[in-house]
């Protein structure tokens, strides 16, 4: 009975191996689409180089610490994006290196910054007139 149970588990064994390798080999593709022997072309961008980019210019704005208001008419949501509502009633999105610089300020607070502004995002969610990249931040 012994030597039965050891050939029984031999045989799982090898069959176990043999489709273990199967597996490896063949791999586990379950799209039965060939694959392509050439990869495809990638769709051709234009030359960046050829398009002008935005240029950032140095700026000084005075204003208070907000949450940015959102594009559109959709709804309300409780996140806050800190931006500054400038002296001009424009907004303007606050970008530093050290997040601590335009995160410490808290809402309210009546600030200048000074740094480049660069023109908003197309894909921007919010409604301002471009974003600061900040060098400094003082408040008044």
């Amino acid at each position: 009975m012994n030597s039965r149970a050891t050939k029984i588990l031999l045989i799982v064994g090898v069959v176990a191996i043999v489709g273990l390798l199967g597996y490896l080999l063949l791999g586990n593709e379950t799209d039965p689409k060939p694959k392509p022997l050439v990869s495809p072309k990638v769709d051709q961008q234009p030359d960046a180089s050829n398009q002008e980019l935005p240029q950032s210019q140095p700026v000084t704005i005075r204003g208070e610490v907000g949450c940015l208001p959102s594009k559109g008419s959709g709804p309300m949501t409780m996140e806050c994006a800190i931006g500054l509502n400038a002296d001009d009633g424009k907004w303007y999105g606050l970008n530093a290196d050290d997040p601590t610089l335009t995160g410490s300020q808290p809402t309210g607070s009546k600030i200048e910054v000074f740094g480049a502004l660069q023109p908003p995002n197309g894909n921007s969610k919010f409604d301002i007139a471009g974003v600061i990249k900040v060098e400094k931040l003082q408040k008044l």
